[in-house]
């Protein structure tokens, strides 16, 4: 579904979830705002995720994480708070995940081999807009 570059404005519906065969969902530089919808999740057969830069906020749902076909992940120049999901991260080491770019949000946290990334310890976001500072773990 190519619905980029629209002016579109207000919130994701959240019905789009329902939409079981959908391969594709391209949002980008709209004017989206509000918070990612949890039923994203659902769109079990979709492979490319892009709605970045629009104005959506909040955390980015745990529930993304349930894309084992995404293969491309773009939520980059938003306005997402809070930590990556590691069920996200785990996209990349067990799911088909290619491409994550969360980059430009305002996203805190670290990813390290202790979550079971097998990454190297990586700053996901240094961003002084941060709400919430960076802690760093052993």
């Amino acid at each position: 579904m190519e619905l980029y570059e629209n002016k579109f404005f207000g919130p994701i519906p959240s019905a789009i979830g329902h939409l079981s065969k959908l391969v594709s969902l391209d949002l980008y530089k709209n004017k989206l705002s509000g918070t990612i919808p949890h039923t994203l999740g659902h769109l079990s057969s979709l492979r490319f995720l892009r709605v970045f830069r629009n104005n959506l906020t909040g955390a980015i749902p745990s529930s993304l994480g349930n894309l084992t076909s995404l293969v491309l992940l773009q939520l980059n120049r938003n306005k997402l708070t809070g930590v990556l999901p590691v069920e996200v991260i785990g996209l990349v080491r067990f799911g088909k995940l290619l491409i994550l770019d969360v980059s430009s949000n305002l996203l805190v946290g670290t990813v390290h081999r202790i979550n079971s990334t097998g990454f190297v310890v990586t700053k996901i976001v240094q961003d002084p807009r941060a709400q919430k500072p960076v802690e760093e773990e052993e």
